[in-house]
């Protein structure tokens, strides 16, 4: 899945008021009616919401340790003020204590379990941590909530968080969680970014093409959405127009190294791999850790012929991710390449059991199987290879010329024969060395009945 980018932007909620005592109680999250708990003496509910009153105003200053050190003494003196415990997981969270931050969240929520803030805060916490089915549960239960003024703001972010948590996995959902945010507040820019992703995972091209142009008009200095729009029009194979989105934005961000990756990444799209090398080494020194990154360069390595450094780059990637077969499958290319057949397929064969995106990006590592076991004699892992490639993909000439070879070498005459003919009608003069081993083989099979 795409890197998940959920930003808190709870803050303008905390302060949006005074800090009189009255507007203090107006900031309480639903359900909560005090500040304090109903047991309290009323002559301690003053100090208390003094405290937190002095606690938020740390807050605004953005004194964060200030803020937890005021509420902490708070919070274990009236363990079920929910809006106390709400802002220290606030001040925790802009702390980077993440852990403490939970602590703090959770303690709110059962302080309050309809304080729509805490849950809402949680979840996107968890959400940027990777925990989409904890975040998904927490931010759905934000959402089942009245819907009243003060949770209003609240539950659209947490509808936007629902809506790129289902971006992958559930486009047409998160286009309706997209709806439900707009409706409880005004459109973002991000909002209109992250329609244009929505009509791009939906595979809605030309609407795709239409929200990417209004999210760089709303900002044009948007790195991510000059990002995402070039990968939409790579993808058309409009390297032209793509070509001066990146430039125009590198112009704004020269530094971007998201931008100059899709650079590069467009050079070696329209075969200018020379061109794209020194930016790919470049970038690859200052993010080394970067996998995409790393793939691209070993893929530019292959490319200009210089296998050895492809090889060490492979590796790594294998390394860290044995089980992704299209990493293996681009380093068994590379193999095949060096004619090291025997290695490719010593790597092919249980990649086809690893991850893959789709079910053609399998069938093209089967392909590529296919082509190792040819040259390496092995007649039954070619055909066990074209069986898997055709189930994605439709037959084309060198598959039906690999099965035939493979028959042939097996001594099934019938099948040979007809390959060979499927191949002769689907080459169409092509491949001619072929189309002549073709010919021989089908007059000696002919005479061989």
């Amino acid at each position: 899945m795409r890197q998940l980018s959920i930003r808190l932007g709870l803050a303008s909620l905390v302060f949006t008021m005074g800090f009189s005592k009255t507007q203090a109680q107006w900031q309480l999250p639903p359900g909560t009616s005090s500040s304090v708990e109903d047991s309290t003496a009323p002559q301690n509910a003053d100090k208390n919401l003094d405290g937190l009153v002095a606690a938020e105003k740390r807050m605004q200053a953005q004194d964060w340790q200030g803020a937890v050190t005021a509420l902490k003494p708070l919070c274990a003196a009236s363990p079920r003020n929910a809006h106390a415990l709400y802002d220290l997981g606030f001040a925790y969270e802009a702390l980077h204590d993440e852990a403490a931050a939970k602590q703090a969240y959770e303690h709110a929520i059962a302080a309050d379990p309809n304080a729509v803030l805490p849950l809402t805060s949680l979840g996107l916490l968890r959400a940027r941590e990777g925990d989409a089915p904890g975040s998904t549960k927490l931010l759905r239960q934000a959402v089942a909530l009245p819907s009243g003024a003060d949770n209003r703001e609240a539950q659209a972010q947490a509808y936007r968080a629902l809506a790129r948590l289902a971006l992958e996995s559930a486009p047409d959902r998160s286009r309706e969680e997209l709806l439900a945010a707009i409706r409880l507040s005004a459109e973002t820019a991000d909002d209109v970014l992250l329609g244009a992703e929505i009509a791009d995972a939906l595979h809605d091209t030309s609407a795709a093409d239409q929200a990417y142009r209004r999210a760089l008009t709303v900002n044009p200095e948007s790195t991510e959405a000059a990002t995402h729009y070039a990968r939409l029009l790579i993808q058309q194979e409009k390297y032209g127009e793509a070509n001066m989105l990146l430039d125009s934005a590198l112009a704004k961000d020269p530094d971007s190294s998201i931008l100059l990756t899709e650079k590069a990444g467009l050079l070696v799209h329209e075969k200018k791999v020379v061109e794209a090398l020194p930016l790919l080494q470049r970038l690859h020194k200052q993010e080394p850790g970067n996998a995409a990154l790393t793939r691209l360069l070993a893929r530019a390595f292959v490319a200009v012929g210089k296998s050895a450094d492809a090889d060490v780059l492979f590796q790594q990637l294998h390394a860290a991710n044995p089980s992704d077969g299209e990493i293996t499958a681009e380093w068994a290319d590379s193999f095949i390449r060096q004619k090291r057949n025997r290695e490719a397929e010593a790597l092919l064969g249980p990649a086809l059991n690893g991850h893959f995106s789709s079910g053609q990006a399998r069938s093209h590592a089967a392909e590529e199987l296919a082509f190792a076991a040819s040259a390496e004699h092995d007649p039954e892992t070619v055909l066990r290879a074209i069986t898997i490639r055709n189930e994605n993909l439709p037959m084309d000439a060198p598959s039906a010329f690999l099965l035939a070879t493979a028959h042939d070498t097996l001594h099934h005459t019938s099948q040979a024969a007809g390959y060979y003919r499927q191949f002769l009608e689907l080459a169409q003069k092509k491949y001619p060395d072929e189309e002549w081993q073709a010919q021989q083989r089908l007059q000696i099979l002919n005479r061989a009945k």
